[in-house]
């Protein structure tokens, strides 16, 4: 009995030993699982670098002192129990909502309905951020800590960078930034991005719920589309003197070419029935473009002073000129000429022929 209760009495505390030893190993296992469970740190500085989606665009962007902005839109609050983080809207996004459901077209209107707050009623946390260079604290010089930010791209020496114009496909107003190069007009759409973040799934969706680490430090992409920019062009024409009695015309043929490709092709005219200077716009010539512009017909009894031909390079937003000059032409004393007729036919343009005609006084 002795032995049997010795040998009781010592199983007894074994017992107690080994789960007195097994609810610590469950405690630490438990302590384990709540560290990797609230692995995101709420307080941890993070950093966007920002990066073109199209990098087709990107040597043209190259001179155009691209410039980002950052408005926080809400700040990062922590789930309990959770490796996932909430957002608490910032007193200026109040209004806004994130509800359980979140595709594309929910993110499009929230980004918007952000955008457009940010534009009328907010002073960004960053402002004027080189693109492309990391950004790591605020304008102020604090952290750049997590939270939900409204990116806004734009030109920074660009007074009025935002625009908005109406959806064909859904009627509703889109905001967008922009940018402007010498050849095009850059419209960049506002970006929502959530601070940490994570890799993308297999589907190319963010979630928290996707295994891996938090990442602090974030490439955005920017989305742009572009359009073609456009220039004038003045054709001036100075009449020294004028010896005839009826109304002289004076026609020009003008090409413009781009990328090897004919872009503006057409005839350009002035009358005049006094001496002095006059001239005639074109209006909508792509940017970029190369416009050769001659003088192809000076009336019966005047000639050019100055180059019959000339070239010059179309500037967006603005207006080139070519000049030419021409006088009463005194050699003109009699016998016959071929001269090129102009005739102008309403709708078909005008119509180009030549004809001999006297030049007698």
């Amino acid at each position: 009995m002795f032995f049997l209760n010795r040998t009781g009495e010592r199983s007894r505390k074994s017992f107690i030993g080994k789960a007195a030893l097994f609810a610590a190993f469950l405690m630490m296992l438990t302590a384990i699982g709540r560290s990797a469970v609230l692995a995101v740190e709420l307080m941890e500085p993070c950093t966007v670098t920002t990066s073109l989606a199209n990098s087709e665009f990107s040597s043209d962007l190259a001179g155009t002192d691209l410039v980002i902005d950052l408005y926080k839109v809400a700040d990062a609050v922590a789930v309990p129990n959770a490796d996932t983080y909430n957002y608490a809207m910032t007193e200026t996004y109040s209004s806004l909502t994130i509800g359980a459901e979140r595709n594309n077209e929910v993110y499009e209107a929230l980004t918007q309905a952000a955008a457009k707050i940010a534009v009328k009623n907010d002073v960004p946390v960053v402002k004027d951020a080189p693109f492309g260079t990391p950004i790591t604290t605020t304008s102020d010089g604090g952290e750049l800590l997590p939270g939900l930010y409204l990116m806004l791209a734009h030109q920074k020496d660009l007074a009025d960078y935002v625009t908005v114009t109406v959806s064909e496909e859904s009627g509703e107003e889109v905001l967008t930034t922009v940018a402007n190069s010498s050849l095009f007009e850059y419209h960049f759409s506002p970006e929502l991005i959530s601070l940490p973040t994570k890799e993308m799934n297999g589907d190319g969706i963010i979630c928290d719920d996707t295994p891996g680490p938090w990442l602090y430090e974030m490439d955005a992409h920017l989305k742009a589309e572009r359009e073609e920019r456009f220039g004038s062009l003045r054709i001036v024409k100075d009449l020294l003197t004028y010896e005839t009695t009826e109304e002289t015309l004076f026609v020009f043929d003008v090409t413009a070419v781009k990328n090897g490709e004919v872009v503006y092709s057409d005839v350009a005219t002035l009358f005049f029935n006094a001496a002095g200077e006059k001239s005639t716009l074109i209006e909508n010539i792509p940017a970029g473009a190369q416009v050769t512009v001659k003088e192809v017909y000076s009336g019966a009894h005047y000639v050019l002073t100055s180059a019959e031909e000339q070239t010059t390079e179309i500037k967006a937003a603005d207006i080139v000129s070519v000049k030419f000059e021409n006088d009463y032409d005194t050699t003109r004393t009699g016998g016959h000429g071929i001269v090129n007729k102009f005739e102008y036919m309403g709708e078909d343009g005008w119509t180009w022929e030549k004809e001999t005609v006297d030049t007698a006084e």
